[in-house]
């Protein structure tokens, strides 16, 4: 097993379909992890302040991180977003590659949009259902980003594009 997952890293050159693929496969199962784990948390947050073996103080810590978690992870989300769009863009630079490649690229672009535009379709319908009416409140950020997510993914392509083919003279 240790030896299969390291044979993937190895002397890669940069694959940006699949780390874009990568990234928003990502992000969308953080979302989706994110909406899922606040009403479990809200369940034992209220547990934990009906049981009288608790002390005030861990009552009081654990509500106050029970109230603090959307912002938190609607913050560490955005930060993700960032890292793994400059980390894309890092990669891209350090690729050399053929101008021919171009053309692929943009077929796969295609697929990449179709995938984007499933998940944040998918993400939409997730955030209409009655059970996860506050997500919208809760993680704003989060939101907007993958309602855009088709907008992302063509921001991520146009920036590696531009890194490239910015760079041929060298």
């Amino acid at each position: 097993m240790k030896k299969t997952f390291w044979i993937y890293f190895k002397n890669r050159k940069g694959d940006i379909i699949t780390d874009t693929l990568t990234f928003v496969g990502f992000i969308f199962v953080f979302a989706l992890l994110a909406y899922l784990v606040y009403p479990f948390l809200q369940d034992i947050n209220t547990d934990v302040q009906n049981d009288a073996s608790y002390t005030a103080t861990s009552k009081t810590h654990f509500s106050s991180f029970t109230t603090r978690y959307p912002k938190m992870v609607d913050g560490m989300f955005v930060v993700f977003v960032i890292i793994f769009t400059v980390l894309i863009g890092l990669t891209s630079f350090f690729l050399d590659t053929n101008p021919i490649f171009f053309v692929i690229a943009l077929i796969l672009l295609v697929v990449l949009l179709f995938v984007g535009a499933v998940l944040s379709n998918t993400h939409a319908e997730i955030t209409e259902d009655s059970d996860y009416t506050n997500v919208k409140t809760l993680y704003p950020n989060m939101d907007r980003i993958l309602n855009n997510l088709p907008a992302l993914i063509l921001f991520e392509f146009a920036m590696v594009a531009l890194i490239l083919y910015s760079k041929r003279g060298d």
